[in-house]
């Protein structure tokens, strides 16, 4: 069986608009439900934990002790990182790292833990047409909303995009060697001189359009 984890409330919101579903059920982390859909042979695990990385890693090692889960997806949103991205481009990710870890007493600093980093194997897409406005590359992952700043420090290092829960949650299926897919759209670009609201009004506006994307032009793809 597939999984599908989710991390938002709002991503949670538009995911039900998408499967309707007649019959939910509740985990100590939120709700689940089984939805079938027309490109997986079998009923999927569809399921909620609620956003930070401790919710999401919990959430995670939960399901996977609970459900014969065969490989993990993660689908949501992300905040804009590399200067190449718009808002509503999708990334998926070939590798995750944490930058709110930091080793001060016995290593070098470092802003991604050798610890914590996932790589992701991709491979099943290397004969698939992605859709437009698609990149392949790393996430990483903390426990805040990324700002200017944030978008700043992260930018010379490679990262696209960044979440609160990714790294957690591939750290996770690593760890139980369960096969791990994600899936994150861009739904704000912190920039100088934009305001919280504005920001967060990106995030309210593009959710539901990038969970409809993600679901009806990506999930298709690992078929």
């Amino acid at each position: 069986m597939n999984a599908i984890h989710i991390n938002s409330k709002l991503e949670w919101e538009s995911m039900l608009q998408l499967c309707t579903p007649k019959e939910t059920f509740n985990s100590p982390y939120g709700p689940y439900f089984f939805h079938h859909f027309d490109f997986w042979q079998f009923n999927s695990l569809i399921y909620f934990s609620g956003y930070s990385k401790e919710k999401a890693a919990g959430c995670t090692q939960y399901m996977l002790c609970q459900h014969d889960i065969k490989h993990l997806f993660v689908i949501g949103t992300s905040g804009g990182v590399d200067e190449k991205l718009n808002l509503l481009d999708v990334i998926i990710a070939n590798e995750t790292v944490i930058y709110d870890c930091i080793e001060r007493l016995e290593y070098e600093t470092t802003l991604f833990p050798e610890d914590f980093k996932t790589t992701l194997d991709i491979s099943c897409l290397e004969n698939k047409v992605l859709p437009e406005k698609t990149w392949i590359g790393r996430i990483a992952t903390a426990d805040q909303d990324i700002d200017a700043s944030v978008r700043n420090l992260l930018m010379p290092h490679n990262v696209l995009v960044a979440d609160w829960e990714s790294g957690a949650i591939s750290l996770i299926a690593k760890l139980n060697k369960v096969p791990i897919t994600i899936l994150r759209g861009v739904s704000d670009l912190p920039e100088s001189g934009l305001s919280q609201e504005a920001q967060a009004q990106q995030y309210r506006s593009n959710t539901p359009k990038l969970m409809t994307r993600l679901v009806k032009e990506y999930l298709p793809l690992f078929e």
